[in-house]
């Protein structure tokens, strides 16, 4: 259970963001054979640092507490996730999608490469779901990254 102060920042973020883009992410690298879904959110800059001061103190705090957090954010935009992609997308592998694992929010790297304090984007980024069986598929290279987020904050 999150503590009451970033459930309200959950709540924020939820309320503030604006759906943009839905699409499927086709893995190209790793996750050959996959997809996820994945979609951005336009958002204050104030609330993407909120966010990220958040995400990255929650998981510095534990890693159990910066899995429950990224799962709160996910499970609030989860309406806006199924109403986005209506019509494009099969709800049930969205779900699926949504509801995997490694299913995570984040601010794009093209945005923190460049300065942080003025990014205006979320990202929902799914489960890899595989192309043949229809599971989720768990990419072994980021099993950690509670962990590095832990120790090295956003990366």
């Amino acid at each position: 259970m999150l503590p009451d102060h970033l459930i309200r920042v959950v709540d924020e973020i939820a309320r503030s963001v604006a759906a943009g883009e839905f699409w499927w992410e086709v893995g190209i690298m790793t996750a050959r054979g996959c997809h996820r879904v994945s979609m951005t959110f336009a958002a204050p800059p104030l609330v993407v640092r909120t966010f990220l001061l958040a995400y990255t103190a929650t998981y510095q705090a534990s890693v159990s507490l910066g899995e429950a957090f990224n799962r709160a954010i996910v499970d609030a935009l989860h309406d806006k996730v199924m109403a986005a992609c209506a019509g494009i997308a099969e709800p049930a592998t969205v779900e699926l999608s949504l509801a995997g694992e490694q299913a995570k929010v984040w601010v794009s790297d093209a945005e923190i490469e460049r300065d942080a304090s003025t990014a205006t984007t979320i990202e929902i980024k799914g489960a890899w779901i595989n192309d043949l069986t229809g599971e989720t598929w768990i990419n072994p290279g980021k099993i950690s990254r509670g962990k590095i987020l832990s120790r090295d904050g956003w990366v």
